[in-house]
């Protein structure tokens, strides 16, 4: 595969062939005071697999990552444009359901609502999600990439390689760790996991190992000694492990309890604290490819201010790195936003494809948008990288090289 240019740290926003500078939100209002909004609201949404009763799954703080970062910004005075007027941000959430129907639905209610933006689309469904939006021009960003119509419809700006780029780098930090016989234990949801298991056969075969049993878990299953027998038998000597919703902690844990002593890798997006609590001490040398650098690294701009936001306006929502792909998706929004004289779909969406060396605060490297990738059927994957991380005393802990591009098996940074 082509390999994409090294992304340079520079802050640089071009639009129109012009340098413009990063824009954030006004000082807080008064203590007791509503902040006074001179421009008329602005509308986005979001739209995702947010609950899904046919795999008992809910994760309320992927549209709840979006709704922080705007009420911080409407907090903080509202979303000021270029003309220096300031917009009450406004967001509608629409869950899918996993459900086809109800994704296509959610892209027209989107153009009914007059959006300006869909921010932090987390949909296997893509396909029926961007023909609306194309249709309307309103630009998805920070969408999750699935299949190729994520990375490839016009109006997409995924922030990351998406499944793509996370399936394909699971084999490849197992290999960094001595194994040699790769096996998948993964939740089978039809086409959307036989797509992610090419991008697994690929990370297998670019890192130079061999392709073990493929074990594919039905969403209803309760028991999974079966699967983890089959997963880890010799001469397995790595395993990819991912199930969607809390079954995540029990399999991490019947892993362990096997006695199976190679190492095991998961993707990060849902892995969230209380899974890792649940599994316990099982966790513990867990390996985790994520999209983003981890929620957990603080040490990191972006992911102190994620917090922040997420603390502010609800507590008791989970943290993950799919979480802090949807407030990064607003954030970058917000500052395209604010560069802009007028901002409609059509002027978000030409902006959002003149970006260059855009800093974002560190959670990815700086952001092009200008240039294709090259990948094959993953043209606007404009950031091809993930992260490295393990889990050490029950945390995610990411590892001192920063970002992998699994594409290339190279780290860029």
């Amino acid at each position: 595969m082509s390999s994409i240019r090294r992304i340079v740290p520079l802050l640089v926003l071009a639009l129109s062939g012009a340098a413009i500078p990063v824009t954030s939100a006004g000082a807080d209002a008064p203590a007791g005071e509503k902040p006074k909004f001179t421009g008329d609201p602005i509308t986005v949404v979001t739209i995702g697999e947010f609950a899904v009763a046919a795999v008992g799954s809910e994760n309320p703080e992927l549209a709840g990552a979006v709704k922080a970062r705007a009420k911080a910004i409407n907090k903080a005075g509202g979303l000021e444009d270029a003309s220096g007027e300031t917009h009450k941000l406004r967001v509608v959430a629409c869950n899918t359901d996993l459900d086809p129907n109800k994704a296509e639905q959610c892209a027209r209610d989107a153009v009914d609502e007059g959006a300006v933006a869909v921010l932090g689309q987390n949909s296997v469904n893509g396909a029926q999600i961007f023909p609306a939006l194309e249709e309307a021009g309103i630009p998805s960003i920070g969408n999750i990439v699935f299949q190729p119509v994520d990375a490839s419809s016009p109006v997409a700006f995924p922030l990351t390689p998406g499944i793509p780029g996370i399936f394909a780098g699971l084999p490849q930090v197992l290999a960094e760790d001595g194994a040699t016989e790769i096996s998948y234990i993964v939740s089978d949801i039809g086409a959307t996991t036989a797509a992610a298991v090419l991008f697994l056969d690929q990370g297998t075969e670019l890192a130079g190992a061999q392709k073990g049993p493929e074990v594919l878990v039905p969403p209803d299953a309760t028991d999974l000694a079966p699967y983890v027998a089959t997963g880890t038998a010799e001469p397995v000597d790595g395993a990819v492990a991912f199930l969607l919703g809390e079954i995540e902690s029990t399999l991490i844990r019947q892993i362990a309890e096997s006695g199976f002593d190679g190492p095991v890798s998961t993707q990060a997006g849902l892995l969230t604290e209380s899974i890792l609590d649940d599994a316990g001490d099982a966790a513990d040398g867990l390996l985790v490819v994520g999209p983003v650098v981890p929620f957990t690294n603080t040490k990191v701009k972006g992911i102190k201010m994620f917090r922040k936001d997420m603390a502010a306006y609800d507590d008791s929502l989970a943290l993950n790195d799919s979480a802090v792909n949807s407030w990064l998706a607003t954030y970058v929004f917000e500052q395209v936003a604010g560069t802009l004289p007028t901002i409609d779909s059509g002027s978000v969406r030409e902006a959002m494809g003149q970006l260059v060396d855009f800093d974002t605060l560190g959670i990815t490297p700086p952001l092009d948008t200008t240039e294709l990738s090259g990948l094959p059927l993953l043209d606007r994957v404009f950031n091809p990288t993930v992260v490295f991380s393990a889990v050490e005393d029950g945390k995610i802990v990411q590892s001192d090289r920063r970002f992998f591009n699994p594409f290339t098996g190279e780290f860029e940074g």
